[in-house]
């Protein structure tokens, strides 16, 4: 009887894909104007590894988001460059970059909950150290 793995090779090249990707972010910032910084959030690989969905969160106003995901795509090319080095990999996987709004959503309801709050009258929930 055959075990399953806990990951699938496309998980496991997609985890390497984000981890080398967001070290050639960090390292050197685009020359684009228009590209934010980012953090590569997740990286979803096709089943043949030829694509690579780049999740990111982008770092700063709504408008700019989708400029800095139009410029990261722009720069997929010179990402893939710098990436192929890396990665052990026959083919180089295709780099596509979509905007990764969840925690942006958990930061909302943070706010909203506060907000809540601060009509209520309530204090802080969180009790302080003694």
């Amino acid at each position: 009887m055959r075990r399953k793995q806990p990951f699938n090779r496309p998980d496991r090249f997609g985890q390497h894909v984000q981890r080398e990707l967001a070290t050639i972010l960090l390292k050197g910032p685009l020359r684009d104007p228009e590209a934010r910084p980012v953090t590569v959030t997740h990286v979803g690989m096709s089943k043949d590894l030829r694509i690579a969905n780049v999740h990111v969160q982008v770092h700063s106003e709504i408008q700019d988001k989708t400029k800095a995901i139009e410029a990261l795509q722009r720069a997929a090319g010179y990402l893939q460059r710098k990436l192929a080095p890396r990665l052990s990999s026959r083919n180089l996987p295709e780099l596509r970059f979509y905007l990764d709004e969840s925690l942006d959503g958990v930061d909302r309801l943070g706010k909203l909950i506060n907000n809540l709050q601060t009509e209520n009258g309530e204090s802080d929930p969180v009790p302080d150290e003694p």
